[in-house]
């Protein structure tokens, strides 16, 4: 199953990519999550950018925000 096949098609060479999905809105969130998943509550949008290397290091290259595919 694919979770947000309304964006379209990937190209092949992302298709192994990590996306993670940044919601503005609680609810969207815990729609878009599995129960075994936590929603968290980013304090500040910096923490982002300070935790790239980190999200890296765990497979993460993209986010998902508002529609929009962002690589890190």
């Amino acid at each position: 199953m694919i979770a947000f096949g309304e964006l379209g098609q990937i190209p092949v060479e992302e298709s192994q990519e990590k996306t993670l999905p940044v919601f503005d809105n609680h609810r969207v969130a815990h729609r878009f999550s599995a129960h075994n998943q936590r929603v968290l509550k980013v304090p500040d949008g910096r923490m982002l950018q300070k935790t790239t290397v980190y999200l890296q290091a765990k497979g993460i290259t993209r986010l998902l925000i508002d529609g929009q595919v962002y690589k890190l």
